[in-house]
């Protein structure tokens, strides 16, 4: 996903805001993607004011030297 940079500010003032802002910032950079996909939900009920975050991340996992499972994110296939 090259279109979220690394080290991006989030500039909230909240940790719910900055929340709300790094989905949307997924979900913007996940459709500049060929295909554009569709992994992150975003839904704002403006009558409940609530937002609803859905999120479909592809992992990878491993067992690591310890033999703890390590999950890690794998890249959009």
């Amino acid at each position: 996903m090259a279109a979220l940079t690394p080290g991006t500010d989030i500039t909230a003032d909240s940790v719910e805001g900055g929340l709300l802002q790094l989905a949307q910032m997924l979900q913007d950079a996940e459709q500049l993607l060929s295909p554009a996909q569709n992994r992150i939900q975003f839904v704002v009920n403006t009558d409940t004011n609530v937002a609803t975050i859905t999120a479909a991340i592809p992992i990878a996992v491993a067992v690591g030297t310890s033999g703890k499972l390590e999950i890690v994110a794998a890249p959009y296939a």
